[in-house]
């Protein structure tokens, strides 16, 4: 047990567990902020220019700084997209990570209008300004480490608190009436006039399959902890968790954070995990050498 538990830190201290995957999804993740920054820009500028500090009954403090963004939103918008596109080149790696971070939370603090998927964003663009994902799609290639305890940690911690998330959210449906008794996802579909898929229910068949696939999300979000931890089960709970989500992205155009959830489960594998990396690699290598 001890000599495993040896082996296992070593690992941590030693090596980069997720120095492609952790480039893949730095990149992922600051494309599709890029991608919703371009598509709502006119959005972004009407709202600055003509919201009120004082809608949100702040306290004063508070409210200078949000006029100060309001006045200077050029500038601070510059800024934001010059640190974007650092960001994904991986010019100024770790540092530019962690400014991008700081102008991403004051774009959540002085904009009301945001989703789940930007609060997921911001926690793990925390985690990742600690984390060394800029060997591979990075222009400023990372330094050579005796030690990746941080790197390794801020990974983990982003697969981590995607546990919480729907440990946090199992919990909530198991106090709800509507998915214990098995017809929330038949409520869900019907939330929004816009949602893609509209659900009838025509025959007792259609009960049967309400229930069932109400059943299946409730559980998948219960048992994902001990399903992702056994190595056995792993690789078929994110299967499951993929085919759900992308369902959801599709049917009720949430595809921005149904994207950015995903994109988390790539960190529940380690590089010697995925069979394919030596490949990747290998073409990696013959590209840059040409």
């Amino acid at each position: 047990m001890i000599q495993k538990l040896n082996s296992i830190y070593s690992d941590i201290m030693k090596r980069n567990l997720f120095s492609l995957y952790g480039a893949f999804f730095r990149v992922t993740v600051l494309l599709v902020l890029l991608f919703d920054f371009i598509y709502n820009i006119d959005f972004f500028i009407t709202f600055m220019e003509t919201f009120s500090p004082d809608y949100y009954n702040v306290v004063s403090l508070k409210s200078d700084f949000l006029y100060l963004i309001k006045r200077n939103y050029q500038l601070f918008y510059l800024f934001y997209l010059i640190l974007l596109f650092f960001g994904i080149l991986g010019i100024g790696r770790n540092v530019t990570i962690f400014l991008f971070f700081i102008l991403f939370k004051i774009h959540l603090f002085t904009f009301p209008f945001h989703s789940w998927g930007d609060i997921l964003t911001a926690t793990n663009l925390f985690f990742l300004s600690f984390a060394d994902s800029f060997d591979y799609f990075s222009i400023h290639k990372s330094k050579k480490q005796e030690n990746y305890v941080v790197s390794n940690l801020a990974f983990f911690s982003i697969a981590i608190h995607t546990c919480f998330i729907y440990f946090n959210n199992s919990i909530h449906k198991l106090e709800s009436d509507s998915w214990r008794r098995g017809y929330a996802f038949y409520c869900l579909l019907q939330e929004y006039d816009y949602f893609m898929f509209k659900f009838r229910i025509k025959s007792i068949f259609d009960v049967y399959l309400v229930k069932i696939m109400t059943y299946i999300v409730l559980l998948q979000q219960l048992l994902f902890i001990p399903l992702v931890i056994w190595k056995k089960t792993r690789k078929w709970i994110i299967i499951l968790s993929i085919a759900i989500h992308s369902f959801m992205g599709i049917s009720m155009y949430l595809v921005k954070f149904q994207i950015l959830f995903i994109s988390t489960y790539g960190f529940f594998f380690p590089n010697h995990d995925f069979k394919f990396i030596s490949f990747v690699k290998n073409i990696f290598y013959k590209c840059r050498n040409l």
